[in-house]
């Protein structure tokens, strides 16, 4: 289940809140294009807001709270931006892409691996 990510890991940030910070990240982006995806991103919103503070770090739970509230790192909205634009181009999303990557020790990979796995969701 999605909810047992939260804490999982070691770190300020552990690795199973940065994919759940990925997922709520890339929610975020198709939350117009389909209703399970608004249910579901709601139902994450719920959950994490219940149980973050008890079940992580304090630095972890305060990024999956203000994720709920649409705020994420900065290159994380750049990659956002890209990704909704039309005309970005393939190489601009790959450079992003790095970026994110690069947050943390292994965050921002894991940040990624979620973002890619929003779309398998809905």
């Amino acid at each position: 289940m999605l909810f047992d990510l939260i804490g999982l890991g070691a770190g300020a940030t552990p690795s199973g809140d940065d994919v759940l910070l990925g997922l709520l990240a890339g929610l975020s982006l198709l939350k117009g294009e389909d209703s399970k995806c608004e249910e579901v991103l709601m139902h994450l919103h719920v959950v994490i807001g219940d149980t973050a503070r008890s079940r992580t770090p304090l630095p972890s739970a305060q990024m999956l709270l203000a994720a709920c509230e649409g705020a994420f790192p900065e290159p994380l909205l750049i990659l956002l931006e890209h990704l909704a634009s039309s005309n970005t181009l393939h190489s601009v999303i790959i450079e992003r892409s790095a970026r994110v990557a690069e947050l943390g020790h292994h965050s921002g990979l894991a940040i990624i691996l979620g973002l890619a796995r929003a779309r398998v969701l809905i």
